[in-house]
């Protein structure tokens, strides 16, 4: 049955095959790695789109452009706050009250191109979702979260510049 067995998740498993020392710092010892700017980009973003897609599922409609800009900025900021991120030598030439606008800026870009762009197309039965696979002789179940459900398929939220870019860095496909 979910939820008896320890877990490991996906970004766990892909920590472990890039890179064991890594993994045993952070998951075994318990040292955290401070976040990189790009990481609170895609926190701001994505706390944006969940609130958004949530609102769509309970009433119907989108929030407004304004409220998405200002939870993924409120976002980006609380988690810069709590735990301020590692820059880059490029981020830290350009200092870090550059840096941190440029995140906000960048966060609530993508967000509102989001909630302009592929929001009103999509009909979400489910945001952030979380699953359980039982793995049959290990210790341990498989789980995630799925960022957005439809009623015919899953979406995954990216950010990143390593993600397909076809407009706004969201994919579209199905």
């Amino acid at each position: 049955m979910a939820g008896k067995k320890p877990h490991i998740s996906h970004s766990q498993l892909d920590m472990y095959t890039r890179c064991g020392m890594q993994y045993w710092h952070r998951y075994i010892e318990g040292i955290k790695a401070p976040p990189s700017v790009a990481m609170l980009v895609g926190s701001g973003t994505h706390e944006a789109i969940e609130a958004d897609l949530t609102e769509k599922m309970a009433s119907g409609n989108l929030l407004l452009d304004e409220a998405v800009a200002d939870i993924a900025s409120d976002t980006l900021k609380r988690c810069w706050d709590a735990e301020p991120p590692l820059l880059n030598e490029e981020e830290a030439l350009d200092g870090e009250k550059k840096t941190k606008g440029e995140a906000v800026d960048r966060a609530v870009s993508l967000a509102v191109c989001h909630h302009r762009d592929l929001a009103p197309e999509l009909a979400p039965v489910a945001v952030e979702r979380e699953w359980h696979v039982d793995v049959k002789g290990y210790p341990f179940e498989l789980m995630g979260f799925i960022d957005v459900q439809e009623q015919d398929s899953i979406r995954d939220t990216k950010t990143s510049k390593k993600s397909p870019a076809p407009a706004c860095s969201f994919t579209r496909q199905r």
